[in-house]
């Protein structure tokens, strides 16, 4: 159904409200709800059963179809917070350049 529906601006905004009511921010939420396999993807399956964990209910196929930019049939964190994303993916590679990868960071 969400290949085929328009994408819904104003539900999304409502998503992302919801989301970050619940969890303070995206990438929390992405982590505690969305992403928990660690998969770095989340079908819109999964994506069905966290909003209804998350009590949220407008429009999903459209929520889903303004989320999912590129249509690749996932969501990653880039499409649901690009700067978290960016400064996620600067960090790792920082720890990868200087320590050998972010768990050796951590243990620096």
């Amino acid at each position: 159904a969400w290949m085929t529906v328009p994408g819904d601006p104003e539900a999304t905004e409502r998503f992302f409200e919801a989301c970050e009511r619940r969890y303070d921010n995206r990438v929390v939420a992405w982590r505690r709800l969305f992403d928990r396999d660690q998969s770095n993807f989340v079908s819109y399956k999964e994506f069905v059963e966290a909003c209804d964990e998350l009590k949220f209910n407008h429009n999903l196929p459209g929520v889903w179809a303004n989320i999912d930019d590129d249509m690749s049939g996932y969501l990653t964190l880039r499409e649901i917070d690009a700067v978290a994303d960016g400064s996620l993916a600067i960090f790792k590679t920082w720890c990868e350049v200087n320590f050998g990868g972010i768990s050796a960071a951590f243990d620096a």
